[in-house]
């Protein structure tokens, strides 16, 4: 009875309620990227970056760059399948045991995904 009700709470609730605030699984994926840093209009500054992918979902990216982005908005290309996706930086933090590394976490825009031609 109680494995029942424990059950129709978390539907009920959703996953937030019990601990995860993701909204999509993430998949462990390692593969180059490309980073075009952004302004607040979605113009390029300066010039691109090379990044390594840790993990990727449905709405966002996480990956891992040899200098923090101090910018809200990027451009992320995976080289390999040619998909690009603009999204907002929501964390930029440096790497325990590799401080001159810096480990990303971009959410998309969901009106920014596309494929490159």
């Amino acid at each position: 009875m109680l494995s029942k009700l424990y059950h129709t709470v978390r539907y009920c609730l959703g996953p937030v309620a019990f601990g995860n605030r993701r909204r999509w699984a993430r998949r462990k994926r390692c593969t180059l990227l490309t980073l075009q840093e952004l302004d607040a209009d979605l113009s390029p500054i300066g010039d691109p970056k090379w990044a390594m992918s840790r993990n990727i979902s449905r709405n966002g990216i996480g990956f891992v760059c040899a200098e923090p982005i101090n910018c809200d908005y990027v451009r992320v290309t995976v080289v390999e399948d040619n998909l690009s996706a603009i999204g907002v930086v929501r964390h930029t933090r440096p790497l325990v045991n590799e401080p001159a590394q810096f480990f990303v976490g971009v959410e998309f825009l969901d009106d920014y995904v596309c494929h490159e031609r």
